[in-house]
């Protein structure tokens, strides 16, 4: 049981990268114009902190996903070195160690060279995964953690070939390219020391020769079970993903909300003025990345990939909150977040708890409570700032066109 709570919090989408650091310096901020200048008379140049391009910023969950997993393995890794008994296990725990620091600096390079603020904590499953390695020790630590590992990052390995080629930035095509092979050595590694500890390595194993271009392509070995213990049938599992590709709409609005929310905060913690505005914008982007992680995830274990984005209608939240200035960025801010919040409560409610797929209701069932407290505290911190906290917003399906 333990071992399938494990592979099943194990499955985080993410992806890393060992691109050399050169290639994320090039990006070279632009001087403040007159009409960001907010010192009073002072003609002098003011050095604010780099705004993300377009591309990049639609890459910031991508970029978040990275950190995290990248911090999750270095976790993971140095509890191997501590509590495994196999000393392959601990070398490996090493390595992953080792490699996963360079590839997090990485992608933190990336982040705060365009000015995107990204600290993200670990998700519920990350903590759930970690906590349960700690109770572990010898023998038995070193099977559930390298048949945590196998999965991992076949699915690392996964996200990275889709990331190469349908990434909206060309450093995050690039550092996904370039660590594509790595994450597949570790897999090879992974799965020869897993076979010395009785770990689970009949899994299907991420093809190391080129796919074509937006595909994934998987093989098995001769002999071998794709289904692992606690995962669903292939009958199971086909119907799940047909149940969840028939909530594809629903899912995608919920990605691009996620996106719009992120987007905001963003914005909120670089141009806001009150205190309690950016720490708000703060806990938004925490909470909204690990919600963008989930729904990514879920999906992913699930056969569908999302590509969030932004329509129309969400595109002119952004343009508006970021047009807005001085003391008047905070109450636009807080008013907009509001408005958008209102409105997905009850699209979480109606349309979500009547999805096709379980795994959205499950989803929906299980996020309805934080929005809900978001939105509580939004309405104050909103009040602080004489923002209208009583406008509800309505949801409108054509947002994401």
């Amino acid at each position: 049981m333990l071992t399938r709570t494990l592979l099943a919090a194990g499955g985080l989408a993410a992806a890393f990268a060992a691109a050399p650091l050169s290639a994320l310096h090039s990006q070279t901020p632009a001087q403040d114009s007159a009409a960001n200048r907010t010192w009073g008379t002072h003609t002098g140049p003011i050095i604010s902190k780099p705004t993300a391009r377009a591309d990049v910023a639609a890459d910031s969950v991508l970029i978040a996903q990275a950190i995290l997993a990248n911090q999750q393995e270095m976790r993971l890794g140095t509890l191997a070195q501590q509590k495994a008994a196999s000393p392959a296990v601990k070398q490996f725990g090493q390595r992953m160690v080792t490699d996963h620091t360079t590839m997090g600096k990485q992608w933190s390079a990336l982040a705060a060279q365009n000015g995107l603020p990204l600290k993200p904590s670990p998700d519920p499953t990350q903590t759930e995964q970690t906590t349960q390695l700690q109770s572990l020790s010898g023998a038995e630590f070193d099977r559930v953690y390298m048949t945590a590992m196998i999965q991992m990052h076949q699915r690392m390995a996964s996200d990275l070939q889709n990331e190469a080629s349908s990434a909206h930035s060309a450093e995050v095509r690039q550092i996904s390219a370039n660590g594509l092979p790595i994450v597949q050595q570790h897999l090879s590694l992974a799965t020869q020391v897993g076979s010395q500890v009785g770990a689970g390595t009949n899994v299907a194993v991420v093809s190391t020769t080129p796919a074509v271009p937006g595909t994934t392509q998987t093989t098995t070995q001769p002999g071998q079970v794709v289904t692992q213990p606690g995962q669903a049938s292939p009958e199971r599992a086909n119907r799940a993903s047909a149940d969840l590709k028939a909530d594809r709409d629903f899912v995608q609005e919920v990605a691009a909300d996620n996106l719009l929310e992120l987007r905001l905060a963003d914005l909120a913690q670089r141009k806001a003025r009150d205190p309690a505005v950016k720490q708000f914008a703060q806990q938004m982007q925490g909470a909204f990345t690990q919600a963008q992680n989930r729904w990514t995830g879920m999906s992913a274990r699930n056969g569908m990939t999302v590509k969030p984005s932004m329509g129309r209608m969400h595109q002119q939240k952004v343009d508006r909150v970021q047009k807005a200035s001085g003391g008047n960025f905070d109450r636009v801010y807080m008013q907009t977040v509001i408005q958008h919040l209102e409105s997905i409560v009850p699209y979480f409610q109606n349309e979500g708890r009547s999805a096709n797929s379980p795994q959205v209701r499950r989803l929906v069932g299980s996020e309805l409570p934080s929005l809900r407290q978001s939105l509580a505290l939004a309405k104050r911190t909103g009040a602080r700032v004489k923002a209208d906290t009583s406008e509800s917003g309505s949801r409108n399906v054509s947002d994401k066109k």
